[in-house]
């Protein structure tokens, strides 16, 4: 599984993307296989609990940072837009 993607999946979450909506749009990404799919889902897991813990200790459900604004992930590292 790559960095690039990884970093993706992150700011997803960080932006308050849903565990839905981040895999629905790594479906659409061909290059990602399954198996990295079903990891860069994990991540985004993870990344969503140790942010639930973190505001819980901070006694907020507040983002660290204010979201930037959404966009759909690119095709990646290894392909040009179309």
């Amino acid at each position: 599984m790559s960095d690039y993607w990884c970093q993706q999946v992150i700011d997803q979450v960080e932006r308050g993307d849903s565990l839905e909506q981040i895999d629905r749009e790594f479906e659409l990404i061909h290059s990602v296989s399954v198996d990295e799919r079903g990891a860069l889902w994990l991540v985004a897991w993870g990344e969503q609990q140790r942010r639930k813990r973190v505001a819980h200790r901070r006694g907020t459900n507040a983002p660290r940072r204010a979201p930037a604004a959404p966009t759909q992930l690119s095709r990646g590292p290894d392909h040009a837009s179309a």
